[in-house]
């Protein structure tokens, strides 16, 4: 782990050259609001941390990754593309406790169409107030093999979230997506506030927490 934030963690300083090690984030626990940046739902009331440097994934790009529809409302991607953070809003709720239910159902669908798919772990937690039900599975695509982590969120609007990277790139990833997932905030399925944002805005109108980070995208 140590090696790992040695290469990982980079924060900007006045000159932009001048890179600083952070030795205190251990990614088993925390992910420092420095880092990070909110992304706010349409609903003005759902949203979650991501890594500060990630950038909405160009409109060509997008019909590119995603070739079926509907495409994610929310896409955004390190600067070479390889790992994606995506959310959507569904116009339906489902009920916490049917969201096993709902990824069972992934399941059985994508092992028809994507028979070499491979499911790893499963979960589920609750997250201020939010029960969340997570999966990890691999499969092919056109740049080789992808590792993907996908979730589901009994908010108001059920919330779905997913993260793919390089398959030789998930241990680290897979420990980001969770800690982001972490951070959720919004309306439980009753409609009722689940936690307080605590946040702040930017003249542009979306919401940072800190400043952007240097996370090494070659790990």
């Amino acid at each position: 782990m140590e090696k790992f934030l040695d290469e990982l963690i980079l924060s900007e300083r006045k000159k932009r050259k001048e890179k600083v090690l952070d030795k205190q984030i251990d990614l088993e626990r925390d992910l420092p609001e420095q880092y990070l940046q909110t992304v706010v739902m349409s609903d003005k009331a759902t949203s979650i941390k991501i890594p500060a440097f990630m950038k909405d994934l160009p409109e060509k790009l997008v019909e590119q990754k995603y070739e079926f529809d509907p495409k994610p409302q929310i896409i955004k991607s390190t600067q070479n593309g390889s790992v994606n953070f995506t959310f959507s809003l569904l116009d339906v709720s489902v009920e916490p406790g049917q969201l096993g239910e709902i990824c069972q159902g992934c399941k059985r669908a994508w092992r028809r169409i994507l028979p070499e798919i491979i499911f790893y772990e499963e979960g589920e937690e609750d997250i201020n107030g939010i029960r969340v039900h997570w999966m990890e599975y691999s499969n092919h695509a056109a740049g080789g093999k992808l590792y993907n982590f996908l979730f589901y969120a009994a908010t108001e609007r059920t919330l779905t979230g997913s993260m793919n990277c390089p398959y030789g790139k998930h241990e680290v990833w897979v420990k980001i997506a969770k800690l982001c997932m972490r951070t959720l905030r919004g309306k439980g399925y009753d409609g009722e506030t689940a936690a307080d944002h605590g946040n702040r805005e930017r003249d542009d109108g979306t919401h940072i927490y800190g400043t952007a980070s240097g996370i090494d995208e070659e790990l």
